[in-house]
């Protein structure tokens, strides 16, 4: 039982997901989702997991940073509190 509640939560977390718009509302859900911060590999397979383009991702996280919303260190991402 306790496995299908966790199949239920990341469909419904999927679904959220692809429900927004916008590339920084995709990355900024994603990182809450995983308590504020992130450590990926690289961009590509990050922008693969967030189903949108390299390109607009690497866009919209110097965006993000640049506003003063997330830290970019290396290959994490953490929101600021």
């Amino acid at each position: 039982l306790k496995i299908q509640g966790d199949f239920g939560k990341e469909l419904n977390d999927e679904i959220k997901l692809l429900s927004l718009n916008n590339v920084e509302d995709r990355l900024l859900f994603y990182i809450n989702k995983n308590k504020g911060i992130i450590k990926y590999k690289n961009i590509t397979s990050l922008s693969k997991t967030l189903l949108v383009s390299r390109e607009a991702l690497s866009r919209s996280i110097t965006r993000l940073v640049n506003n003063k919303i997330i830290i970019k260190d290396k290959k994490t991402i953490k929101v600021i509190q």
